[in-house]
């Protein structure tokens, strides 16, 4: 167990925001290690599409913290929230999330955000990060203790 929730192999247990039902999160394990299979080579597929993979997966559990504060909450958000929902920038959802400064309380995940909030929607047309550079983001988005996905996991 991490953080109350089961963690195997590239499949996280998490209870749904709705029904609190177990349901499955795939993470970017499922395309495997950023060095295993292709050519491994900077710029080669599998290692962008691992990139882009592992950005998307933090973008969707900062947005399922987004929906629960809202089914949480009778406030009425401004204009920009839903439009500002609709946007790919990290930095951006975890502030509507109101994620901010429970992170900054965490020195070991700030660190790993620090290597994860780069992450841009159109980082699929970027080939030439190396397998190490994209090991490294999707260590710092899966480290067990102070990963960013495990962290967010617990505030969904």
């Amino acid at each position: 167990m991490n953080g109350g929730q089961a963690v195997t192999g590239d499949v996280y247990e998490a209870r749904g925001a709705d029904n609190g039902e177990d349901e499955e999160v795939r993470f970017p394990g499922a395309c495997g290690k950023a060095d295993s299979g292709g050519s491994g080579a900077p710029g080669s597929e599998r290692t962008g599409r691992a990139y882009y993979l592992g950005g998307y997966a933090v973008e969707c559990a900062i947005k399922a913290c987004i929906i629960k504060k809202l089914k949480n909450s009778d406030e009425w958000q401004d204009r920009n929230f839903s439009e500002l929902c609709y946007k790919h920038e990290l930095v951006v959802l975890l502030r509507l999330a109101d994620l901010e400064t429970p992170m900054n309380a965490m020195p070991e995940v700030l660190n790993n955000w620090g290597l994860v909030k780069p992450w841009k929607e159109t980082s699929r047309y970027d080939l030439g990060r190396s397998v190490g550079a994209v090991q490294n983001f999707l260590d710092a988005i899966d480290d067990p203790n102070d990963g960013v996905l495990t962290w967010i996991k617990g505030h969904w």
